[in-house]
């Protein structure tokens, strides 16, 4: 991410809580920092297959792009944060049209600074 957002971050930590089971995509779990108390569900070559990481019963998917696509029809909720930051990204968030569960968006203005 090129940001920084304590505030979401802050937010991350006590939706996911501790000792939850996140379900990530490989490429997203090697850029990640390490998640304290959490335990990763890693989906991608060479590691767990989605159906294995369904069965191990995660409470969270955080990505990344391609995970979203792939298991999106397998979620009852999505939790949404947009950070009040207009830097340019190189991924798009996936077409959510036609998810038929709850989404709850989180904005955060940015106390945000900038990662080179």
């Amino acid at each position: 991410m090129p940001w920084r957002c304590s505030e979401d971050l802050k937010h991350f930590q006590t939706m996911t809580g501790i000792g939850t089971f996140l379900m990530v995509g490989r490429v997203t779990a090697e850029n990640l920092p390490p998640l304290k108390d959490r335990n990763l569900l890693v989906v991608g070559s060479n590691e767990l297959s989605l159906e294995q990481a369904m069965k191990m019963q995660p409470d969270w998917l955080i990505g990344g792009k391609k995970l979203y696509e792939s298991a999106l029809h397998l979620c009852t909720e999505l939790h949404i944060s947009i950070i009040n930051d207009y830097t340019e990204g190189d991924v798009m968030c996936p077409d959510l049209r036609g998810f038929k569960g709850e989404i709850f968006v989180y904005e955060f203005e940015p106390n945000v600074k900038k990662v080179a």
